[in-house]
């Protein structure tokens, strides 16, 4: 089972998660975090993570053409992430990427 072999390593409260096209995402409450991991590989490991600046989070969803969305309780938002660099990193979350 794949999350008996997932380590989540996380600094905050994670409390979204969802699961697309062999990529892993968790969304992190405190942090605001969200984190990427690669599942086509037998153990499956951090690809990076986005850190949003937005703590509050409460639910990630991964949509069929790849872009992420989140809900943020405490600022009452919903938010799609249309650009993601590179992978390997940690990158930061600009009002650019976000589309309402």
């Amino acid at each position: 089972m794949l999350l008996n072999k997932l380590s989540i390593h996380s600094t905050g409260q994670p409390c979204g998660i969802d699961y697309f096209d062999n990529r892993l995402i968790v969304s992190d409450y405190t942090t605001g975090d969200i984190r990427l991991y690669n599942t086509s590989v037998p153990t499956p490991s951090l690809m990076g993570i986005i850190a949003t600046g937005q703590p509050g989070i409460m639910g990630v969803k991964i949509g069929t053409d790849g872009k992420i969305w989140f809900v943020n309780y405490t600022l009452n938002t919903i938010v799609r992430i249309d650009r993601i660099p590179p992978v390997n990193h940690i990158f930061s979350f600009s009002h650019e990427d976000r589309k309402f």
